[in-house]
């Protein structure tokens, strides 16, 4: 239980809504509103005062509102947490949320900020019982979507809370500053392909919004085009090897592919199963992408359906991901 959380418990109990607890200790409504929220924390003087009017001692509302201290005070983790329906990855500038409050309404949210304090930029909800695919996404002032409920998230902000009930399952840090990624000479390619994937990309602009992220453990994308409507999200295990890259299974999926490709139909179920073991080694791989051609700075692998996936020795990132010593 957070300090918030207790609050709002003892409100509760007194049978007073927010404006009336606040008039008992001189605050207006929308402060007792962010307490419950654990955006902001009472003074002390107000935490003295709640315990005397409504008869609960200080440390009922201290120690039983310790959650919220935790959050406060603890070091800020990167990493990836799990449980049995969502799947959340964190990085200093990012929080990509994949989750499911059904069996058939699944969906992905992408904040941005900084540590904690980010806002929701983008967000894709798939219904499979309607076979309908909503989104939103921001771009400067702009505001792209295709439905009016799902437009209002945009903004929301992320509540790292949530992650406190989940299993951390990997963790890493990150860096914003250019790193010199080693040549394919110098640790070959294997090597080579897991220091270069391992980064965040957003790119945003009017017509797109396409997001990566590469854990040493798993793959990560989201990606919104709004010409052909092409939606497609995923976390899937990619592991590099001696020529190439092998593709894991995806555990999440949302694709609503409309372009003109041979395997469209096979490409464009969508599903999620989050209860997935990192430390399993005898994952089953569905494909492997074979090195086509590479330099020293450049490995092009044979991608689906005639496609190319290229990766470059120092290509743009928001964020390096780097392993935690």
């Amino acid at each position: 239980m957070t300090l918030g959380n207790r609050i709002q418990e003892i409100r509760t109990q007194a049978g007073l809504s927010q404006e009336a607890f606040g008039e008992k200790i001189g605050v207006t409504r929308q402060t007792v509103s962010k307490w419950e929220l654990d955006q902001v924390y009472p003074e002390l003087e107000k935490i003295v005062l709640i315990s005397k009017i409504f008869k609960v001692t200080t440390d009922s509302l201290l120690i039983d509102g310790i959650d919220t201290f935790d959050v406060k005070y603890d070091n800020f983790v990167c990493g990836v947490y799990k449980s049995k329906n969502s799947e959340i990855v964190v990085t200093n500038k990012y929080t990509l949320y994949f989750y499911a409050t059904s069996q058939h309404v699944f969906g992905v949210k992408l904040y941005q900020g900084f540590e904690n304090n980010k806002s929701l930029i983008a967000i894709v909800e798939r219904d499979d019982d309607l076979a309908s695919t909503k989104y939103a996404y921001k771009f400067g002032d702009k505001v792209f979507y295709n439905d009016e409920n799902i437009r209002k998230y945009l903004g929301e902000m992320y509540n790292s809370i949530i992650t406190r009930k989940m299993d951390r399952i990997e963790k890493f840090d990150t860096i914003s500053q250019k790193v010199e990624n080693p040549k394919v000479s110098e640790v070959g390619i294997r090597k080579a392909l897991i220091s270069w994937r391992s980064r965040s990309v957003l790119e945003v602009d009017n017509t797109q919004l396409i997001f990566y992220i590469t854990t040493p453990k798993k793959d990560y994308a989201f990606t919104i085009q709004r010409e052909n409507e092409n939606i497609y999200c995923f976390a899937s295990f990619d592991e590099p090897f001696d020529l190439g890259l092998r593709g894991g299974t995806q555990t999440f999926r949302i694709r609503n592919y409309k372009g003109d490709i041979a395997n469209k139909e096979s490409w464009c179920n969508s599903g999620y199963d989050f209860i997935t073991n990192y430390e399993n080694n005898k994952i089953e791989y569905t494909i492997e992408w074979l090195v086509k051609r590479y330099t020293d700075d450049e490995i092009i692998l044979n991608g689906c359906s005639g496609d190319e996936y290229k990766y470059t020795r120092n290509s743009n990132y928001d964020e390096k991901i780097i392993v935690c010593e």
